[in-house]
């Protein structure tokens, strides 16, 4: 196999990490909004102006990471996993994209009022590790190489 066969290219890195940044900093906006910025309104207090736009941002990222990740599957994920290569990482990274979809549908489309904030706060606490664990998986990968 050669060299590089795991490794993506420039273009799909690029569009990778720039979902990445903009699910990252719609989701820790929202949650700066939803928790600490909110409005005084007439009748008490209300969701920050900007709260729904950071979670439609938010959703429109999501859609688009689906896309992206499904292109990262058949290739650099079975290429790498069929010659054992950073396999542990590479898991641990699909288990938590697993657990942050299945999160995020969750608090879409069903999650009733008791189950919800449960969802919501392992959703948000498992995205704010993410970029540890991106970052893992690729330094892991590089060091490999």
């Amino acid at each position: 196999m050669r060299r590089n066969a795991f490794r993506l290219s420039a273009r799909h890195q690029l569009w990778l990490h720039g979902t990445f940044a903009l699910l990252f900093v719609s989701g820790v906006l929202w949650l700066v909004f939803h928790h600490y910025l909110r409005a005084r309104g007439d009748f008490g207090e209300m969701a920050h102006p900007a709260e729904p736009w950071s979670l439609k941002a938010h959703g429109a990222g999501a859609m688009l990471f689906l896309v992206l990740f499904g292109t990262v599957l058949p290739g650099h994920v079975r290429r790498a996993w069929h010659a054992r290569r950073n396999r542990f990482t590479g898991a641990v990274f699909l288990a938590v994209n697993g657990l942050l979809i299945i999160t995020g549908y969750g608090l879409y489309y069903f999650g009733g009022e008791k189950l919800r904030p449960a969802v919501s706060a392992l959703h948000w606490i498992v995205g704010l590790l993410f970029p540890l664990v991106l970052v893992w998986h690729i330094r892991t990968g590089r060091k490999l190489r």
